[in-house]
């Protein structure tokens, strides 16, 4: 059975906080339902790219939290994969 999912990764700038950061959130949706996560990150918005879902430049912390959305949506395309081919929808 075929499955709508996606995972979009986007800050919400109503959140940011006195030191100018603003939390970064997944938007995992399947079949038409959403839901929205933290990932406890959370960063300068000057520096996010929207195109790349990705913080832009080479830093340590750039590169660490860059590492980490790509673990996320390794490990939730590879659950994907698992459920669809275990016919779980």
């Amino acid at each position: 059975m075929k499955t709508d999912f996606s995972i979009h990764f986007h800050l919400i700038n109503s959140k940011t906080n006195s030191k100018g950061l603003a939390p970064i959130y997944l938007r995992l949706t399947v079949n038409n339902k959403r839901t929205e996560y933290s990932i406890s990150r959370k960063i300068y918005p000057k520096f996010w790219s929207n195109k790349s879902q990705k913080i832009m430049g080479t830093n340590r912390d750039a590169t660490e939290i860059n590492n980490h959305i790509d673990n996320l949506k390794h490990k939730l395309n590879k659950i994907h994969q698992r459920l669809i081919d275990g016919d779980y929808w």
